[in-house]
């Protein structure tokens, strides 16, 4: 994406601020697909929560979950100050598959979006 207008924040290596409203992220992480993780055996998929935002999440299901059947979930933000980073990173799959699988809870990791749309972005208004 080329980015147009003066630089009003250079925040290097992690973001730079234009005039205009765009945010360039320097930094970026390969996103993993969502999968069944061999050592595991949790299953993960990924599902959007709302298009227009955009924002989505992946879901994380131990390997004993069944069909109907009620656990606790444990909903998790990744803190990447909306500039660093990515839900769907190899790191954070990985962490959540173990903390899914120990904890024989559901999992959801909500995507966070780029600095210009805002933390608020995460809680949809009416």
């Amino acid at each position: 994406m080329k980015f147009s207008g003066e630089i009003l924040h250079d925040l290097s290596p992690i973001y730079r601020v234009y005039s205009d409203g765009g945010v360039e992220r320097l930094m970026s992480s390969e996103k993993v697909p969502p999968s069944q993780d061999p050592s595991t055996g949790v299953r993960s998929k990924d599902v959007v929560i709302d298009s227009d935002i955009p924002i989505s999440a992946r879901i994380y299901l131990p390997p004993e979950a069944v069909p109907g059947e009620k656990r606790p979930l444990a909903i998790y933000f990744h803190g990447g100050a909306f500039a660093v980073e990515s839900a769907f990173g190899q790191l954070y799959h990985t962490h959540l598959n173990l903390l899914t699988a120990t904890s024989n809870v559901v999992t959801v990791s909500v995507e966070c979006l780029p600095i210009s749309a805002g933390a608020s972005s995460s809680f949809k208004r009416n």
